[in-house]
């Protein structure tokens, strides 16, 4: 995963509405290949986003297989590292934090690891926080960083505490974390089915039994989401923005950004913009 996200040391900047748990240092390594075996001082968050290795904690042998979080606290001795290389984006808090993530259920004695299910979810937030770290010299955005950290590891807890019915709904919550990361693409649902261990009649049959919306009503609405984001947070224009999420005919993305939010892409942004004029 290409990620622009920039090592930073936060604990010494100054906080315009000081937070409860304010991220103290953010670091990514692209391929990790050492291993740390230490007693914790401080809180950490670690993100998994590609490859695998192992985890040694309180007398447990866990396997870390990416994407997945990895929850790191005092006193406790970690030892854990890649075999033989990870991708890793870490958030790490002062120790003092901990009895604030352990009522906020972040932090329990029984788990130090949860899955990423959504990809794509995890990467807009982690790009996000990217933009925010290039621009810590504007005022509040140390806040915002502070903010965002607690909702990146929050939104990847609470995607991962779905209760898994089975092995098919296993495999259907992977495959839906696939289709997340991979909409913007020309997907062959019949394929991505047998990629998980599906056929294509059961992979609908399960799909619909766990998912209110088809797989093509599902990845559409992915897109909107999206065109809705980039149409009030760039400005892009309209045809632009449609062909990058895959819409080579403006007419039909009007069409379909029509019938989802029941307006015009024009209409949305300029009504965008007149909510937040003067703000």
């Amino acid at each position: 995963m290409e990620l622009a996200i920039q090592s930073a040391h936060l604990a010494s900047l100054p906080r315009r509405v000081p937070y409860v748990t304010q991220v103290a240092h953010i670091g990514h390594i692209p391929e990790k290949t050492n291993w740390i075996d230490r007693e914790f001082e401080v809180m950490a968050f670690s993100l998994i986003l590609s490859g695998r290795g192992h985890l040694y904690v309180a007398g447990r042998e866990l396997e870390i297989r990416a994407p997945c979080v990895i929850v790191e606290y005092p006193p406790l001795h970690f030892r854990y590292g890649p075999t033989p290389t990870w991708q890793e984006v870490y958030i790490s808090y002062p120790g003092s934090c901990l009895a604030t993530f352990s009522q906020m259920g972040l932090v329990r004695p029984d788990r130090f690891t949860w899955p990423i299910r959504s990809m794509s979810k995890c990467k807009r937030l982690l790009d996000e926080l990217a933009d925010l770290l290039r621009h810590l010299d504007v005022p509040g955005n140390a806040d915002r960083v502070d903010r965002l950290a607690e909702r990146i590891i929050s939104e990847t807890l609470l995607d991962a505490e779905e209760v898994v019915v089975d092995a098919a709904h296993r495999s259907l919550l992977e495959l839906k974390g696939y289709v997340e990361e991979h909409y913007l693409e020309e997907l062959d649902f019949d394929g991505v089915a047998r990629k998980f261990g599906f056929s294509p009649s059961t992979f609908r049959r399960v799909w619909l039994k766990h998912i209110s919306e088809s797989p093509v009503r599902f990845v559409n609405d992915l897109r909107m989401k999206q065109a809705c984001r980039l149409l009030c947070e760039t400005d892009l224009p309209i045809m632009e923005i449609a062909e990058s999420l895959g819409y080579g005919d403006p007419l039909y993305f009007s069409k379909k950004f029509r019938k989802h939010t029941g307006e015009t892409a024009r209409d949305y942004r300029r009504r965008y913009l007149s909510l937040t004029a003067g703000r």
